[in-house]
């Protein structure tokens, strides 16, 4: 595997006045800002490991992983992904090998897993296209 990607999102409060200390960080943001995707790529690309935290319980951050999957089979860059047991490797590689999709095994994969999310199975579904 050449690279593994688990995501690290940072939130700030809505509305949050930020403090003198965050000047050089603002103006670093401002003048570097990228799309979530396009930044992870980016990441992905010019480091051996990157690692990728998302909260379980937040939609939007499966949605991203998700998002990304395509731009990092396209460079060529391996996903690691913690919420599937490594027990179920073996059903993983098959599901991603069939030529076609296979809702139960990815079903039965993630009833492994403990993690019954839709969006995990989606990231399965975006990993085997």
């Amino acid at each position: 595997m050449r690279l593994a990607i688990a995501a690290i999102l940072l939130v700030s409060p809505a509305g949050a006045a930020p403090a003198a200390t965050d000047a050089p960080l603002s103006a670093y943001l401002r003048d570097h800002a990228q799309a979530p995707a396009e930044y992870v790529l980016s990441t992905a690309r010019s480091h051996r490991i990157t690692i990728l935290g998302e909260a379980h319980w937040l939609r939007q951050d499966a949605l991203l992983v998700g998002e990304i999957i395509p731009l990092l089979r396209e460079a060529g860059v391996d996903l690691a992904a913690e919420m599937f047991p490594a027990g179920e490797q073996a059903h993983i590689d098959a599901l991603l090998a069939s030529p076609e999709w296979d809702e139960p095994s990815a079903n039965a994969i993630m009833r492994a897993a403990a993690w019954p999310y839709q969006e995990y199975r989606d990231l399965l579904r975006a990993a085997s296209a």
